[in-house]
């Protein structure tokens, strides 16, 4: 990870990355928050991304 990024008071990660996450945060400095898209809110990331 990247020195800024480890520096961070607040680091959001897909379960994908996990491993590598964990692996440079600390245990004491990670809690675990499982969240779910509601579709509204993933059409509206969708036509963000789309636009840019």
């Amino acid at each position: 990870l990247p020195l800024f990024v480890r520096e961070s008071d607040l680091i959001l990660y897909t379960s994908d990355c996990a491993r590598l996450v964990e692996q440079k945060v600390p245990q004491k400095s990670r809690l675990r928050l499982d969240y779910m898209l509601s579709e509204k809110s993933s059409e509206m990331i969708r036509a963000e991304l789309w636009d840019q």
